[in-house]
């Protein structure tokens, strides 16, 4: 059975003209626009009546966003351990669930989850397109690819990665090959790698943590099996590297130097950046009084970091310390971080019941980086 539905009389930005078509009308059908039209004259496409008339007046039509760089696995974790440990792949299954919802609540139609802990974003793509919940649509990574002292090579090395993590390690060319072999046997839309080593937080021009002939395997491997890559890369020669190996995108690039830009444009390499956490920084935490119980708040994160230095490995200080070296600083960072969760507990009341007296970053939350 063939379902139809007008939207009628409202404001369309279609995303091709400059301006929005005012007394716009659409007709769907089976999920796609087969018609749009100005005025009440519909064209020979939208004949007879519709099974269901939305009227938009005074409404705007547009269509779905798509965001490039999301993790509906993660929430908003404050340390290694929250995201890649505790809760298992039971709870990080319904934390999707729920994210999906908030996505699509916001207008994301479609997204790309560039890493994921578990299989988690590819059993959320499925269970999507077989209608047992609405969603966006979702191009589904894995577990990053990751070497010994790389961006998600986060725990001692006695302790090693659990397989919860979002990252796997790999401590050399043969396992990263096999590990693209059982991604895409897993069904995965593309491969991400975790390109970046901790050598570069303290020297930014210090090389990736995968070989030039690593990162090749892992590009060469992938696009043989008909799978897309990308490489977390905010380090000039990180990003370089990729480029080299023919990486489909990179994400990030906070710190490419100037001389470097045009041999990723020459190359023809997009760069998906990441504006939107900087942005929220800056407003939440520009010109604005800090009040007393934030200063408290930090004086009790500040205690907890001496007394426990191995958690600066991950978390909130992590990010800040990415930032230290970019537009924002440290302490721009400590101001923003500190309102914005003092404002969602505040207004963490929601009338749809999702208030469960959980900590309010463990109820959901989208982790926009990383």
């Amino acid at each position: 059975m063939t379902a139809t539905l007008d939207l009628v009389g409202g404001k369309l930005i279609d995303g091709i003209a400059d301006q929005p078509r005012s007394n716009a009308s659409l007709r769907i059908r089976d999920g796609r626009i087969v018609a749009i039209w100005d005025g009440p004259r519909a064209p020979k496409e939208a004949d007879g009546p519709a099974d269901r008339t939305i009227d938009a007046n005074g409404k705007t039509v547009m269509p779905g966003l798509i965001d490039a760089h999301c993790h509906i696995s993660y929430g908003e974790g404050r340390t290694a351990e929250e995201v890649d440990v505790y809760g298992g792949a039971e709870w990080a299954s319904v934390r999707a669930v729920w994210n999906c919802a908030k996505v699509l609540r916001a207008g994301v139609t479609s997204f790309c989850d560039p890493g994921s802990t578990w299989l988690v974003a590819v059993t959320a793509r499925d269970a999507i397109a077989s209608g047992m919940y609405p969603g966006p649509r979702i191009f589904a990574a894995g577990r990053h690819i990751a070497a010994d002292g790389g961006f998600a090579d986060y725990f001692p090395s006695w302790l090693g990665m659990p397989v919860s993590a979002e990252g796997v390690l790999c401590h050399n060319r043969e396992e990263m090959v096999r590990e693209v072999r059982q991604q895409v046997k897993n069904r995965v839309d593309l491969v991400k790698i975790s390109g970046d080593s901790q050598a570069q937080e303290r020297k930014p021009d210090a090389g990736a943590c995968l070989s030039d002939e690593e990162m090749q395997a892992v590009v060469d491997t992938a696009h043989a099996l008909g799978r897309k890559t990308t490489i977390h890369a905010r380090y000039p020669e990180t990003v370089l590297a990729a480029v080299r190996a023919g990486i489909d995108w990179v994400i990030h690039a906070s710190y490419l130097r100037e001389q470097d830009i045009g041999f990723v444009r020459d190359a023809g390499t997009p760069i998906c950046p990441t504006f939107y956490i900087h942005g929220e920084h800056r407003r939440v935490g520009e010109g604005r009084r800090r009040r007393p119980e934030l200063h408290r708040g930090e004086a009790s994160r500040a205690r907890r970091t001496r007394a426990h230095p191995a958690s600066r490995a991950r978390g909130g200080n992590h990010d800040a310390r990415r930032l230290r070296n970019g537009l924002f600083r440290h302490a721009v960072w400590r101001v923003a971080h500190a309102r914005a969760r003092a404002f969602r507990e505040a207004h963490w009341n929601e009338a749809d019941g999702r208030d469960q007296g959980r900590d309010v970053e463990q109820c959901g939350g989208v982790r926009m980086e990383g």
